[in-house]
């Protein structure tokens, strides 16, 4: 209750008001590639050679005055991905995260899981004994080599 006194020091009608206090951290969301080709072991591994996919959200709390932001690891620190719907990691192998902020209006932040992507680019290179010659005539030294492209 509040009540407001005057020069005079009259009081005035008392007048009841209400306020939210907002600790509840907004839903993260979940993300999922778009354009994405999964060529690992298994269809979920996240385990690639293609360097171009985009990232979205969703699940996110969208009300008023919330803001949602996509990040990347740069082996440092996080960094905002300004165009995640088209991301290109130009063929350099290696490891990726990504993961969402998601703010609200009372500043209230949540963070998703990571997402982790493995660009891996490079063929697989095979190495031969060569010809080797027995008796006069040429022969191959045959080995069985077994490749897994990762």
């Amino acid at each position: 209750m509040l009540k407001r006194l005057t020069q005079l020091e009259y009081s005035s009608p008392a007048h009841t008001g209400s306020f939210n206090y907002d600790t509840q951290a907004p839903n993260a969301g979940t993300l999922s590639l778009t354009g994405f080709n999964d060529t690992g072991e298994s269809s979920t591994d996240y385990l690639t050679s293609d360097s171009t996919f985009g990232i979205t959200v969703s699940g996110n709390e969208t009300t008023n005055g919330t803001i949602t932001k996509i990040e990347a690891w740069d082996g440092s620190a996080w960094q905002e991905v300004t165009s995640p719907q088209s991301i290109d990691l130009s063929g350099v192998d290696g490891e990726y995260r990504y993961r969402s902020n998601v703010a609200d209006i009372a500043g209230n932040i949540s963070t998703s899981s990571e997402l982790v992507v493995t660009l891996d680019d490079t063929p697989p290179t095979i190495q031969s004994n060569g010809i080797s010659v027995s008796g006069g005539e040429p022969r191959w030294d045959i080995q069985v080599i077994s490749i897994r492209h990762r």
